[in-house]
């Protein structure tokens, strides 16, 4: 998967790079062992990446909360936009996630 921020033309800031697929597909990896492997890659390879975009549904409070360590990790100056779309219940109990920065978007019940 290519890193990089392509920048369009007719704009001024480059385009955010969208890591929902490659998050979810971490999030769907049965194998914890190999699921660890793959955080910790993504971690990698985005910590340099100053334009990026996230937005999934909610899952479990866990994947939420790494959303949350994921987007701690921001570069200065960067641009993470990260997203959840949960019911009012799942916002509330990842409270201390959509505090954090990681955005509420309401899904139905």
């Amino acid at each position: 998967m290519s890193m990089e921020n392509p920048v369009s033309p007719l704009e001024a800031e480059p385009v955010p790079i969208d890591i929902s697929d490659r998050v979810r597909a971490v999030f769907d990896n049965p194998n914890q062992r190999e699921a660890m492997k793959e955080r910790i890659a993504l971690r990698r390879d985005i910590a340099e990446i100053q334009f990026l975009n996230l937005t999934l549904d909610y899952t479990t409070l866990d994947h939420a909360k790494f959303l949350k360590t994921l987007l701690e990790s921001e570069p200065q100056g960067g641009k993470w936009t990260f997203a959840i779309r949960a019911t009012e219940s799942q916002m509330k109990e990842a409270a201390n996630v959509f505090a954090s920065g990681v955005e509420w978007t309401p899904a139905k019940s």
